[in-house]
């Protein structure tokens, strides 16, 4: 995918979260569903650690592990902390969805991680992490499962 599809589709996907967020085809602008606030707990399907925190309905934090091995400098591992932006990191209809430029997996700008996300249940949260980026380096997409917990 090129640099310029990409930003045009995460331009589009930022607009289309945020109409939802001030209640264009939403709930009419109302808080994010507060029964799923507190720390989230688990692994990738790479058995890298996740944790997240909601508060007040919104995603304050995501950090994941990761790794993405597409050889030379496209390899790379460690650990990524995500702030969502406001129009993007709301919990709606039990699911999370945003995505984020992060241009440290890449030699080049141009990486964007995509993360989905849908509660089994008040306790279980499973999703997908999808790591896109501009070739030469290849993208890769990964589970992810986390249960409520502390600190």
């Amino acid at each position: 995918m090129s640099h310029g599809f990409r930003s045009r589709a995460l331009g589009a996907l930022s607009l289309a979260l945020a109409l939802g967020a001030v209640g264009c085809g939403g709930d009419g602008g109302n808080a994010g569903e507060t029964r799923f606030d507190g720390t989230w707990v688990g692994e990738t399907s790479q058995s890298r650690r996740v944790e997240l925190v909601i508060q007040g309905g919104r995603i304050a934090i995501f950090e994941i592990g990761y790794r993405v091995t597409a050889g030379g400098t496209c390899s790379r591992g460690g650990d990524l902390t995500l702030f969502p932006e406001p129009a993007q990191n709301w919990v709606r209809d039990g699911e999370i969805a945003f995505a984020t430029a992060v241009d440290e997996l890449t030699p080049a700008d141009g990486t964007v991680v995509v993360i989905d996300g849908r509660f089994g249940d008040d306790a279980h949260l499973s999703g997908r992490i999808a790591i896109e980026r501009d070739p030469p380096c290849s993208s890769e997409s990964y589970l992810w499962s986390a249960t409520r917990g502390s600190r």
